[in-house]
């Protein structure tokens, strides 16, 4: 899973960057930002499968950013980070499409069970459109049988003139 952090403190931008690093392989922190404008830059260069965003950041906040983030990338799932506990954010967060949303300081168990409940989504999302994708192939190919065969009766004479209008 892809991984960017756009948090304008340096310390806890580390700090998660450190836990995220020590959970597992499969988490991978692909960019870093310390503020917004940067960060909208990397996620639309990136695209990464999460992204981590502070609240309030220098250039644009993160309520902006995760709006810009959900109309231009809607797989990406956002989780928002805030010292703030405002109804308010919170509330404008779920409007937006918001993932999650973690107070700070973040622990590292809130962290990862974060990051377990996303990613469980995610991966339940991309095997549902490989389902998807293999039922659309094999309709084109039962759909390409069909015509062959239809044709090939036509063509062989089996068919009345009645059973091709019908079919």
């Amino acid at each position: 899973m892809r991984i960017l952090i756009a948090e304008d403190e340096q310390r806890t931008r580390q700090g998660l960057v450190r836990v995220l690093q020590s959970l597992r392989d499969e988490y991978e922190i692909v960019a870093q930002a310390s503020n917004g404008k940067a960060a909208l830059e990397m996620i639309l260069e990136q695209k990464p499968d999460v992204v981590f965003i502070d609240i309030k950041m220098p250039f644009m906040d993160g309520l902006a950013l995760s709006k810009l983030v959900c109309a231009e990338l809607p797989e990406t799932r956002i989780i928002l980070i805030s010292g703030h506990n405002d109804f308010e954010f919170a509330q404008e967060a779920i409007e937006i499409g918001v993932e999650q949303y973690l107070l700070k300081p973040v622990t590292k168990s809130s962290l990862l069970k974060t990051l377990e409940d996303v990613s469980r989504k995610i991966d339940e999302e991309r095997e549902q459109k490989a389902y998807l994708r293999r039922f659309q192939q094999e309709g084109r190919e039962y759909e390409q049988y069909a015509r062959r065969k239809f044709f090939e009766q036509i063509t062989s004479g089996t068919l009345r003139v009645s059973e091709i209008y019908e079919q």
